[in-house]
């Protein structure tokens, strides 16, 4: 399992960047950043469903760390397309937004450890599974909202 470990999640994580690019040809940034963060999330709630062994140990890391590698990708996409070129402030813009996106990473480990306390490792993955699922929702429709209205100026 340690062959898992490190040759597995280091795979996952290449397989993840190098998939990004050819999912963004077929979709806008926004949308896709989202459509990744839905189904990594029902992946991790999918893990509730498997049984405890090394194995299901093994298909978590591997699959998380695919997703998280697509997300992780996505966001410099975005970083980088907020900064455009010839900016004078590209190196502040991108340490601001990357600090930024790095804040769930440092919450959600307390609240997935709180649900795992309480709950075992379900509660862990229900936790993270489904506050990421309504974060997404939430973002989703607030784009929505927000392309709509900037499609109504040009059109206007």
């Amino acid at each position: 399992m340690s062959l898992v470990g490190s040759v597995g999640m280091t795979a996952a994580g290449v397989a993840g960047s190098l998939l990004f690019p050819l999912l963004a040809k077929r979709m806008a940034l926004r949308p896709l950043y989202l459509g990744i963060g839905g189904v990594g999330c029902l992946f991790t709630l999918g893990l509730m469903l498997v049984p405890r062994n090394a194995a299901s140990f093994a298909l978590a890391n591997v699959g998380e760390n695919l997703f998280q590698a697509l997300a992780f990708t996505g966001m410099f996409a975005m970083i980088f397309e907020t900064i455009g070129q010839n900016n004078p402030l590209a190196a502040t813009t991108f340490s601001v937004l990357n600090s930024s996106a790095m804040l769930p990473l440092i919450y959600m480990q307390v609240v997935d450890g709180r649900a795992y306390s309480g709950m075992g490792v379900n509660g862990s993955y229900l936790v993270d599974g489904g506050c990421g699922l309504v974060a997404c929702l939430v973002l989703g429709g607030m784009l929505r909202l927000v392309m709509g209205k900037r499609s109504a100026v040009r059109n206007a």
